[in-house]
């Protein structure tokens, strides 16, 4: 599958390997008394495989760009998509992997997207803040108290929102 990476959450987790790589993961986070932290209300991540390891030990990042990925995989307690490598030249987001706080459209319950075109990769909620990762199908929409949002491609790689309160 052919994702756009528009946004990433706000958690990096690292485990070394016993070969002698460290392993990456990606995750939603919220800021609690101790910093940036996971508070999974639904536990996901983007794991990186080898070229994605190879970009982030470059710029500690992922930029916004296309990836062919795995599906979304959803096991009991665990939600999983791993960067494989970029696509060819030419190739069309079939998907967005996004990252929104309840900044967006205010708080997000279970339902505030549509279901068969959003896959919830992350969710993590801590008092009044809250961090959602999804896998959007271009013009997918998030609705809240604060409006609806609708995620609009502008091309091959790059996408905004648009909001209407």
């Amino acid at each position: 599958m052919v994702v756009l990476i528009h946004s990433l959450g706000s958690a990096w987790l690292q485990k070394a390997h016993p070969d002698g790589y460290i392993r990456v993961w990606n995750t939603t986070g919220v800021r609690d008394n101790r910093g940036v932290r996971p508070r999974s209300k639904i536990f996901g991540q983007i794991s990186l495989g080898r070229a994605a390891r190879v970009e982030f030990n470059k710029r500690e990042t992922i930029t916004p760009s296309l990836w062919l990925t795995t599906a979304l995989e959803k096991r009991t307690e665990l939600r999983q998509l791993q960067l494989i490598a970029h696509p060819p030249a030419g190739s069309y987001p079939e998907r967005i992997l996004v990252t929104v706080s309840n900044g967006l459209v205010g708080r997000l319950t279970d339902s505030a997207w549509d279901s068969e075109q959003t896959g919830i990769v992350s969710f993590s909620e801590w008092k009044d803040r809250q961090e959602v990762m999804l896998l959007m199908a271009p013009f997918g929409w998030l609705r809240g108290p604060g409006g609806t949002a609708v995620l609009r491609l502008d091309g091959r790689m790059t996408c905004n929102w648009s909001v209407t309160k």
